[in-house]
C-alpha cells in the first residue's frame, strides 16, 4: 500500500472534471477494475491507430496532447456522440499517448475517491531485448482486497497480439519486473548496476541515456505531487545543458539523487519542499514541449499550484 491515501484521492488541477457537465459520471461503475474496462473501450494509443482498417483524420492525432481530463471527456462526448457506454469502434475512440489514457483513467478512480496516482518509468514489454521504453501507467489502491496495483490501459488483446512476446502480462496487475519507476531506473543507472544507453523514449535511437531518465524522474516527482505533466514537456533542469544532453552539472546530479531517494522512500513532505524551494525543479508558466506530433513549441500552463499531501 501506498501512503497518503487521503492526499491521493482528490482530484489535481489536471484530472478536475465537473459532474454537471460529464453526467455519465455519475453511472461509472464503482468498481476500479470495471472502470479500467471503461477507459479500454474509449481509447486508443496513437501507434496502434495505424494498425486498424480505419484513417484517422490527421488533425485528430492533437487529441494526444490534450492536457486536461475534461477536454478529453469533451472529446470523448463529442466522437461518441455521448454514447460513452456504448462499444466504441476504432473511428470513436480517443487518440491518446500513455500519459493521457492513464490520466483518464485516473480521473474516474478519484471521481469515485479512490487512491491512485500516475506513475512515471520504463517498461520492459516491448520487441527489443534488454532495453526499457518509457512509459506512464497507474497505480492505485482497491480497498476491497487492501492491495496496491499497477494498471497500464494501453495493454490491450491487439497490443498484445502485436507485440508476440512470451510473458504473462496482466493489464491491471503489472509486475515489479515489466515496469521500472524513473527513481529505480536512476539509481540503477547511477550506482553503475545498468547503462544508460538501456533506457530510452520510444524506439527514437537519439532519444536514450542518462538525460531520459532524468527527465522521467522529474516527471515522476510531478506526478508524486499530483502534477501529471505530458511526456515531452521539459523545463528546469531539463534544459539546463540542453534537452538531449546528459546532466554532468554536479549539483543537479546531487538534487537528483536525493530526488529518487526521498522518491522511493515516498516521503510527499520532503518531496514538496525540495519542489518548491527549487526553481529548477518546479514548473514554470511556460514550458518547452517537445512532442512528436507537434514539434518543438512553447506552451503556456498558468501558474499550477503544487498542492499539500
Amino acid at each position: 500500500m501506498f501512503k497518503h491515501l487521503s492526499f491521493y484521492k482528490t482530484h489535481s488541477h489536471f484530472t478536475a472534471c465537473d459532474t454537471n457537465e460529464f453526467s455519465f459520471l455519475e453511472e461509472m461503475p464503482n468498481n476500479p477494475f470495471e472502470l479500467f474496462d471503461v477507459v479500454q473501450n474509449l481509447v486508443i494509443h496513437e501507434t496502434e491507430c495505424q494498425w486498424g482498417n480505419y484513417q484517422f483524420a490527421k488533425a485528430r492525432y492533437s487529441e494526444a496532447n490534450l492536457r486536461h481530463s475534461a477536454d478529453m471527456f469533451r472529446q470523448i462526448k463529442n466522437i461518441t456522440q455521448n454514447k460513452v457506454f456504448d462499444t466504441q469502434p476504432l473511428e470513436k475512440k480517443l487518440i491518446c499517448n500513455c500519459r493521457g489514457a492513464s490520466l483518464l483513467f485516473l480521473s474516474l478512480l478519484r471521481s469515485k475517491k479512490i487512491p491512485a496516482r500516475l506513475r512515471v518509468g520504463f517498461v520492459t514489454y516491448h520487441p527489443i531485448a534488454n532495453f526499457n521504453i518509457d512509459h506512464v501507467i497507474v497505480e492505485f489502491y482497491d480497498h476491497k482486497t487492501a492491495k496496491t496495483y499497477w494498471a497500464d490501459v494501453l495493454v490491450t488483446e491487439t497490443f498484445k497480439q502485436k507485440n508476440k512476446k512470451n510473458i504473462v502480462l496482466d493489464a491491471t496487475n503489472i509486475q515489479k519486473d515489466q515496469f521500472i519507476p524513473a527513481e529505480r531506473a536512476w539509481l540503477s543507472v547511477r550506482s553503475n548496476r545498468e547503462t544508460p544507453e538501456s533506457y530510452g523514449i520510444g524506439l527514437f535511437k537519439n532519444r536514450k541515456g542518462l538525460f531520459t531518465i532524468r527527465n522521467k524522474l522529474l516527471h515522476e516527482l510531478c506526478a508524486r505531487l499530483k502534477i501529471e505533466m505530458l511526456p515531452g514537456d521539459l523545463w528546469g533542469y531539463m534544459l539546463l545543458e540542453g534537452p538531449s544532453a546528459d546532466p554532468t552539472d554536479s549539483i543537479q546530479i546531487s538534487k537528483l539523487d536525493e530526488i529518487a531517494n526521498l522518491l522511493i522512500a515516498d516521503d510527499i513532505t520532503r518531496l514538496t519542499h525540495l519542489y518548491q524551494n527549487n526553481p529548477a525543479l518546479k514548473v514554470p508558466s511556460i514550458v518547452i514541449n517537445h512532442s512528436g506530433l507537434d514539434g518543438i513549441k512553447a506552451i503556456e500552463l498558468g501558474e499550477i499550484s503544487c498542492l499539500s499531501a
